[in-house]
């Protein structure tokens, strides 16, 4: 499974500094990676299959200080990635294409999501003066 990447140059020495000035600041550039990831989730939610809605629930933004990830699927929603990638053989029978959701959310909001990230991380340095 092809995982888009985006790297930040100084991510690491900003992080380590800004532990350095304040515990709490780290906790920011989570919400940063939150924000970003975000914009990819509620452009994939609406587009999943609604049967039973669980699968659309189960699409959400995650993230840490040092990345940002958006799931769909859980130990209860297992079929996610059948759903998304599609499956050949099934128990039923036959075959189910793919709908990628996720993939086709990436494309179109990629965009918009380093803007956010990049917004985020702006203000973060603003507000403690870098």
């Amino acid at each position: 499974m092809v995982q888009p990447k985006l790297r930040v140059h100084g991510l690491r020495d900003l992080q380590r500094e800004l532990k350095e000035m304040d515990k709490e600041l780290p906790k920011k550039l989570r919400q940063a990676n939150l924000e970003a990831a975000k914009v990819i989730a509620d452009e994939a939610r609406p587009n999943v299959a609604q049967v039973s809605g669980r699968l659309a629930k189960s699409t959400k933004a995650a993230a840490t200080r040092t990345a940002a990830s958006v799931k769909m699927g859980s130990k209860s929603v297992p079929y996610a990635g059948a759903y998304h990638w599609g499956h050949s053989s099934r128990p039923q029978g036959g075959s189910m294409d793919g709908h990628p959701v996720m993939s086709d959310a990436l494309g179109a909001k990629y965009k918009e999501m380093t803007e956010v990230y990049s917004k985020a991380l702006d203000d973060l340095k603003k507000e403690i003066g870098l």
